[in-house]
């Protein structure tokens, strides 16, 4: 995986960006257009944030922010392959518990 210091773009930053009728989308919107650091995602948060928008009913929002993501217009997509997922079930038994984020990737 890339490291960078906004290192995994999570769903809950896209999410805002995507949802002008989110509390935070002002803030969102800002942070964003301020940044100057490259956004990296991966394809499994692209999964969970076109499904959320999909069971929302936003399934035109769906339809957008899947082209941009894909086209990786908002963010770099870093495809987590098999082997990533292995190599990460090695060190989950050694890492410590952190409240609140992934424990595998």
């Amino acid at each position: 995986m890339v490291e960078r210091s906004h290192d995994l773009c999570r769903q809950w930053c896209l999410v805002r960006l995507g949802c002008p009728d989110d509390p935070d989308y002002v803030v969102a919107q800002a942070w964003f257009h301020a940044n100057r650091e490259p956004l990296v995602t991966t394809d499994y948060v692209v999964d969970e944030l076109l499904t959320l928008f999909k069971t929302r009913g936003e399934f035109q929002r769906c339809l957008d922010w899947g082209r941009q993501l894909l086209e990786e217009r908002v963010a770099q997509i870093e495809w987590v392959h098999p082997s990533d997922i292995h190599r990460a079930w090695i060190i989950f038994p050694h890492i410590p518990i952190r409240s609140g984020a992934s424990q595998i990737v």
